[in-house]
């Protein structure tokens, strides 16, 4: 390009061939800096304020009113530090709300057992982001065994920022019901239990969307959710470690981040199960065997999940995203400092797979440029990609011949991830994991 770039040397301003910066800052905060010393990276310096950061070049005024313009990568480390921190994103300004009044349950906590009046209960967690005279969609939760409000660990500060309230089925669980000694018999019968929980909100907790539900559950809770997704009215499905069972179809419909151990028997089966639904759906596996991974794997699906719905409908619920961009915005600037390459990944996702605009756009293009300057995010997000190709070619083709299967293993899986995992061995958590996608499958 051939913009005129300024080199100041022994005072004097010198024309320079502009050198393309791959680091785009746009300026959100409008203030301007207070006039200081700027020191060239040969050792000149200008007196001068700086108006803006964009597209990699910084906006200078002298006090005699000259105006000068050029890349940051012409400047001092220590001054494009200080104009990274004056310049940083500013969080979105939130639009002011009131919360819901009147409300049996409190905010921020889950709630006491909840009688559905069929013989069945469920816990809930009511956000304190909740916004009155609006009705909020559902994360459900069915488990292998009976709900415990512990279960809520994994949803909690996502429930926040997204204003999502979270139910856990109390009695949904692999037991057999007294008159079906079938799995046929016990999805029907945690499908009952489910519609019973819905119908109670339905009828007693207005601030709750039924019709805006995601279904979650782990092991035969999360081939309930396959099945209550595949039944019911809803937006998709966060199943850990689970399965399609045979007598659902799999959903037209929806969205669906699965989750499954690098190591878990029910691996082939999640992966093929996520690629039953093409772009709408991610298999996430993570370390471990037959469990539901750490706290964090569950919130990043529930947000995954949160934000494709809510930018797909973005139209339809624009008041309910304006307070969610607020929340996240926030989140976003203050997890690009605690955690740059998880923020590298979602800035990544917001524009690429939700297609975000105007403010928050703007948010998430200045922070992922500037995270791209460190080479170990770029990684990051590689790896999280070559995981995805490694399901879809590797893993879901066993789903149909393998099933469920322990002390599995074969070389060709073997051979792919043996090779990944020393390209990605330094990549916090993704090397370990395709570390252990070299192992047998194991059942716990």
């Amino acid at each position: 390009m051939g913009c005129i770039l300024i080199n100041f040397m022994k005072g004097n301003i010198v024309r320079a061939a502009s050198v393309f910066l791959c680091l785009f800052i746009v300026s959100l905060n409008a203030e301007p800096t207070q006039e200081r010393v700027w020191t060239s990276t040969v050792g000149s310096t200008i007196t001068a304020k700086a108006m803006q950061v964009k597209s990699g070049k910084v906006s200078l005024v002298t006090d005699q009113g000259r105006r000068i313009t050029l890349a940051l990568d012409k400047l001092s480390k220590e001054d494009q530090k200080f104009l990274q921190e004056h310049f940083k994103p500013g969080a979105i300004e939130a639009p002011e709300y009131q919360s819901p009044e009147g409300l049996d349950y409190p905010l921020g906590k889950v709630s006491e057992a909840i009688d559905t009046g069929h013989g069945s209960s469920y816990f809930l967690y009511l956000p304190t982001t909740l916004a009155a005279g609006e009705r909020a969609p559902l994360m459900f939760w069915t488990g292998s065994g009976k709900g415990s409000p512990q279960k809520f660990d994994r949803f909690k500060r996502i429930a926040e920022l997204a204003g999502m309230i979270v139910g856990v089925s109390v009695d949904a669980s692999n037991d057999y019901p007294d008159d079906d000694k079938t799995a046929e018999g016990v999805f029907k019968k945690n499908n009952r239990i489910t519609r019973e929980a819905l119908d109670h909100m339905a009828e007693n907790l207005p601030v709750v969307n039924v019709e805006r539900v995601f279904f979650s559950g782990g092991s035969g809770g999360g081939a309930t959710a396959f099945y209550n997704a595949s039944k019911l009215k809803s937006l998709g499905a966060l199943p850990f470690i689970a399965y399609i069972p045979r007598i659902a179809e799999p959903p037209k419909t929806g969205l669906y981040f699965v989750g499954g151990g690098a190591w878990d028997y029910n691996r082939y089966l999640s992966a093929n199960a996520a690629e039953k639904f093409g772009s709408r759906s991610v298999h996430r596996v993570y370390q471990g065997g037959h469990s539901s991974g750490k706290p964090h794997i569950g919130e990043e699906g529930m947000l995954w999940l949160y934000t494709r719905h809510i930018y797909e409908k973005r139209d339809e619920y624009a008041e309910e995203l304006a307070r969610f961009e607020a929340r996240l915005s926030k989140w976003l600037i203050e997890l690009s400092s605690r955690n740059p390459q998880e923020a590298y990944y979602w800035c990544h996702h917001l524009r690429e797979s939700c297609k975000v605009t105007g403010e928050m756009a703007e948010i998430a293009a200045s922070l992922e440029e500037n995270l791209a300057k460190n080479s170990a995010n770029i990684l990051y997000l590689e790896a999280r990609d070559e995981l995805q190709k490694f399901s879809k070619k590797h893993l879901s083709p066993f789903g149909e011949r393998a099933g469920s299967k322990k002390a599995h293993s074969d070389p060709k899986v073997v051979k792919a991830a043996k090779l990944l995992a020393e390209k990605y061995q330094d990549v916090p958590e993704f090397g370990i994991i395709f570390e252990e996608l070299q192992r047998p499958t194991k059942d716990h």
